[in-house]
């Protein structure tokens, strides 16, 4: 097709690019009412007699799918789709809102140079368009964010295109072998076996920041831990050093500052919480390996630190946890089935050892209710003093229990797996040996939540033994 030829109501005017699910041109429209002028629009144009494959169509209907059911001043806003079957070939279309703007990457290329108040500015923009994506049932995952597919405007306006590989969360966590969508350098190694989830926008968007500071594939970039190493760059605010810090992560689950939390640090209408960091691990750590431990910057937990003291506060969960919930549903399911199975014993009469047989799982039962509640409920803390040694209180409804150790007695403290599964995954917890008991604290925080108590802990019990 040329420029000039018409499709439907469309006529071509420039062509913008190729790729495999066709070729996309700027097109004004023929249709609209003369008085209120003709619209420009972007056509994405798939012809069948030159697609090399069916994974092309695949990735057209899913382009349209995605944006009928989108809606925000960041991401193009559907128009129309439409067959053509002129010229003897059979041709499928799809029209948006042209948004304004040139690809980050076209810039980059023509030479401009981005301030980071600039990045940072950007990044807040993308953070709003992931907040927003997240936010549906069931998120939408992009797939593919990176410079050529983000567009800056205008008055420094933002958008997000290409929604060719946006696949809702869930239909491909049910299909982790989906084809592989994205560009080296701005997917993560979750997206890459085929796992990704909204936490993997989080990586592109991260990359793509970085991209414009560096003037470089982030793949080209010296790493540090697997992630690339922010110290190659010039020294940067700690706002935006901490989002890229968090978002780059390797390990998804490490990728946990929520994008509306993001948007707000990068804005400077909210100031960028104190992260713990701590000392390398010594001999604490199983295995040797050397590292610092830190809380996310959205965590609850808080970490007090004294000369002689040190004071952790893990807040009740709440029921609106996934963790909470599926061990929730599993109680219940335990519980359930025991009942059952009790009751219709004694209802058919069944031998009494035939009852007293479902005591220790009734036993089990209430005993993963209770660590339930306590999670859910309960307000946990612990305090480490040099005199007074270990104080463990929780409280739950105003009413609660202590348990203490002497520091003498203090055993090594490890992140082990909690009774509970959830899709068949076990939730963690952290053990701390105090004499001959084994307590357990931390059922449904994050993992690195869990690393980074443990790793205090530890420190701790490392200066006290010297």
């Amino acid at each position: 097709m040329n420029e000039g030829d018409r499709i439907g109501n469309y006529r071509l005017e420039a062509k913008l690019g190729s790729g495999e699910t066709g070729s996309t041109w700027l097109v004004r429209s023929v249709a609209t009412d003369p008085l209120t002028g003709h619209g420009e629009a972007v056509l994405k144009i798939l012809d069948l007699g030159e697609a090399r494959g069916w994974s092309g169509y695949d990735l057209f209907l899913r382009e349209i799918e995605a944006l009928k059911n989108l809606s925000h001043p960041g991401i193009p806003r559907f128009l129309d789709c439409f067959e053509d079957f002129s010229e003897g070939g059979a041709r499928f279309a799809l029209a948006m809102e042209r948004m304004p703007g040139q690809a980050l990457e076209s810039l980059a290329a023509a030479g401009r140079r981005f301030s980071e108040e600039e990045v940072a500015a950007i990044l807040a923009a993308l953070a709003d368009i992931l907040d927003y994506l997240s936010s549906l049932r069931p998120p939408v995952v992009h797939r593919d964010i990176n410079p050529r597919n983000v567009l800056l405007g205008p008055e420094g306006k933002v958008s997000l295109v290409d929604f060719s590989g946006a696949q809702e969360a869930v239909l491909r966590g049910s299909r982790p072998g989906a084809t592989l969508i994205g560009t080296a350098g701005y997917i993560p190694l979750d997206q890459v076996s085929g796992k990704a989830t909204v936490r993997s926008d989080r990586y592109g968007a991260a990359a793509t920041a970085l991209f414009l500071l560096a003037r470089a594939n982030p793949a080209d970039l010296p790493l540090k831990d697997l992630k690339p190493d922010l110290s190659s760059l010039p020294s940067l605010g700690r706002g935006l050093a901490a989002i890229l810090s968090s978002w780059l992560e390797p390990d998804e689950a490490r990728r946990d500052l929520e994008p509306a939390l993001a948007s707000r640090i990068l804005r400077g209408k909210t100031p960028v919480p104190e992260p713990v960091v701590e000392a390398p691990r010594k001999a604490a750590s199983r295995g040797g390996k050397g590292g610092a431990a830190s809380l996310p910057l959205n965590s609850r937990v808080r970490i007090e630190e004294g000369p002689d003291r040190l004071r952790i506060t893990i807040p009740p969960l709440g029921l609106g946890t996934a963790a909470s919930l599926g061990a929730g549903g599993f109680v219940l399911f335990w519980l359930g089935f025991v009942g059952f199975w009790t009751f219709s014993a004694a209802a058919m009469g069944a031998p009494l050892v035939f009852i007293l047989f479902s005591l220790p799982f009734w036993a089990v039962g209430i005993a993963l209710g209770r660590a339930v509640a306590l999670a859910a409920f309960a307000r946990t803390e612990l305090v480490l003093d040099r005199k007074s040694g270990l104080a463990l209180s929780r409280r739950l409804l105003g009413k609660g229990r202590g348990r203490h150790c002497p520091a003498a007695d203090l055993g090594e403290c490890v992140i082990v797996n909690s009774p509970v599964r959830i899709q068949g995954r076990p939730q963690r917890q952290l053990a701390i040996e105090a004499g001959a008991e084994s307590l357990r604290i931390g059922t449904g925080l994050s993992e690195r939540e869990l690393d980074a108590i443990r790793a205090k802990i530890e420190a701790w019990r490392g200066e006290f033994m010297r």
